[in-house]
């Protein structure tokens, strides 16, 4: 095994290099990268499970595509995130314009 692999800190590891702050080795990083992968694989295989759902059972689709109600769930279910987006960026705007508004360049931080 090489000694990179062995002790992170050691000249050699890219990221030590670059981020002098990082202090967890590379198998921390590698367990925090499997538990990323983990929850992306579960969200996948509820939203295959909830699709496959609403496709074969008759009464959920013809619910869907024949009532007014389903009309208005669906266009829900698509326009929902566009407002949590939607409100993200504005307060993200918001709080950007604060700091550019707040901004003591002699202390070079934002006074908000």
């Amino acid at each position: 095994m090489s000694t990179m692999w062995t002790n992170p800190w050691q000249k050699g590891d890219v990221e030590v290099e670059t981020y002098p702050a990082v202090l967890d080795g590379p198998r921390n990083r590698w367990i925090f990268i499997r538990k990323i992968y983990i929850i992306i694989a579960i969200q996948l295989l509820v939203t295959v499970a909830v699709a496959n759902t609403v496709v074969s059972v008759h009464p959920i689709s013809s619910f869907i595509v024949h009532t007014t109600a389903g009309l208005a769930v669906y266009v829900a279910i698509i326009v929902i995130p566009f407002i949590g987006t939607f409100f993200y960026l504005v307060l993200f705007f918001v709080d950007l314009l604060l700091c550019l508004l707040c901004f003591n360049p002699s202390q070079k931080t934002c006074a908000v």
